[in-house]
């Protein structure tokens, strides 16, 4: 991080021409890419298990004794937690799927 976000905020457009200046896309896209990589990085670092497609050398074994939860994260770098909802679905002899209250 000490190394690339320097990089990435030095970065400018050449042209004085902001009409259909590729560069300045190219650059938002490069910042708002950094930015979620930031995010996904520290979301996957504060779990202390493997799970989907961040598998981590440290904690090869997806934990299955936690509670599954969403991770949120603000520009501040703020890390929060949800429980996720788990709804059980069923299925009726048309093949639709309804929950308890309602049919989906």
């Amino acid at each position: 991080q000490e190394f690339i976000d320097p990089k990435i905020q030095s970065l400018h457009i050449h042209s004085n021409n902001l009409v259909f200046n590729q560069e300045i896309t190219a650059i938002w896209e490069i910042k708002n890419m950094s930015l979620l990589a930031k995010a996904v990085l520290q979301s996957s670092l504060a779990r202390h298990e493997s799970r989907g497609a961040f598998f981590r050398r440290d904690y090869p074994k997806h934990d299955i004794s936690s509670l599954p939860q969403h991770s949120f994260i603000d520009f501040d770098g703020n890390l929060a937690k949800k429980s996720v909802n788990i709804i059980d679905f069923k299925q009726d002899s048309k093949g639709d799927f309804y929950t308890e209250n309602s049919i989906i």
